[in-house]
This record gives structure tokens, C-alpha cells and sequence, in this order.
């Protein structure tokens, strides 16, 4: 070994690192290869978000009235003979709560005699909403003094619900409740 001339020592290195080098060579290729592909996913991914960044959302198309679709939504329910809970109703973004938005779609609909859609919200033990004194005097008709009357009330227009939105339609039971006494000044609701 003492034999060998420093040339053979300078090739030896040298090759080694001709092999080091060559090995990042092949490593940088790898690594710009995969960043080429990390700047295509992140591109398409930019791509697609903006693809759906200018989707019409349901939000940026025309809004629904929110009395429509609560209506829907009740018109449903009592369809298939059944309820929705204060919990599980949808009342939008307007920051305005189940209470307004009952009371306006029973303002709207009862004067012409039709259920209280309102009748088909139940609260968490299954029976009505604390505010139904409320929707019964929005919707025209008389309020009941006592507690005892009020289930009775509310039960007999969710059956009218029920009823009226049955397929096929049954016959309406009639509503327990009279239409509230108009002011002498003569000016109602």
C-alpha cells in the first residue's frame, strides 16, 4: 500500500466525489420535479376555488323570502302529518328569530281563514311554542284569557294544518277560535 503513488489517493477522492456530486445532481432533479408538481396542484387547486369563488352561491343569487321558504318548509311537514321543532327551523341570517318570522307568515295567511302553519312548530317536549298567544293575535282571531284553552287551540290548528295540506286534502275541522273584535275606532290589523 505504501506502493501507491498520491495520484492514485487523488483519483480515489475524485471519484468519490464525482459519485457524491452526481448523487445531488439526481437529488436536486427529484426535488425540482417535485416542485414542479406542488406548483401545478397549487395551482389547479387556486383555479378551482376561484372557479367557484365566482359560482353563484345561494347566497349571492336572488334571496328567497323568508316567510316563503319557512312556509314551504311547514306546508311539508304538514304534508306528511307531522311537526318541526323551534330548534330545527332555519330562520336565516337576518338575525331576526323564529317568533317574528311566524307571526309574519300567520299575519299574512290568516285573515283569509287558512291554518296557522305556526300550529305545526312544536317547542322541546312536543307541544307549543310559548309565543302561539302571540301568532293568534297577529293572525286576527281572538286570544284565549285562560292557559287551559291554549293547547286546545293549538292542537285543533294543527289538525287543520294537517288537514288542509293532507294528499288528498281533507276537510278543514273547524277553527276553535273566533276572529278578534275589530277596535270601535275601527282600525284593525
Amino acid at each position: 500500500m505504501a506502493d501507491r503513488s498520491s495520484g492514485y489517493y487523488v483519483r480515489l477522492v475524485e471519484d468519490e466525489l464525482k459519485a457524491v456530486n452526481d448523487g445531488l445532481k439526481a437529488a436536486n432533479r427529484r426535488t425540482d420535479k417535485e416542485a414542479k408538481r406542488l406548483a401545478r396542484m397549487e395551482a389547479a387547486q387556486s383555479k378551482a376555488r376561484l372557479a367557484r369563488s365566482r359560482e353563484p352561491s345561494r347566497r349571492s343569487t336572488p334571496a328567497e323570502d323568508p316567510v316563503d321558504r319557512l312556509r314551504s318548509r311547514l306546508t311539508g311537514a304538514a304534508a306528511q302529518g307531522g311537526t318541526v321543532a323551534i330548534g330545527d327551523l332555519d330562520t336565516g341570517e337576518s338575525g331576526l328569530g323564529p317568533r317574528h318570522w311566524l307571526v309574519t307568515l300567520d299575519r299574512r295567511a290568516g285573515a283569509d281563514g287558512a291554518p296557522l302553519l305556526s300550529a305545526l312548530v312544536v317547542d322541546a317536549r312536543g307541544g307549543p311554542v310559548v309565543f302561539f298567544r302571540d301568532v293568534l293575535g297577529a293572525a286576527g282571531l281572538a286570544v284565549p284569557r285562560t292557559e287551559e284553552a291554549l293547547p286546545a287551540i293549538w292542537r285543533r290548528e294543527l289538525e287543520r294544518a294537517h288537514a288542509a295540506h293532507a294528499r288528498p286534502p281533507r276537510p278543514l275541522p273547524p277553527r276553535l277560535v273566533p276572529r278578534a273584535p275589530v277596535p270601535e275606532d275601527g282600525i284593525g290589523r
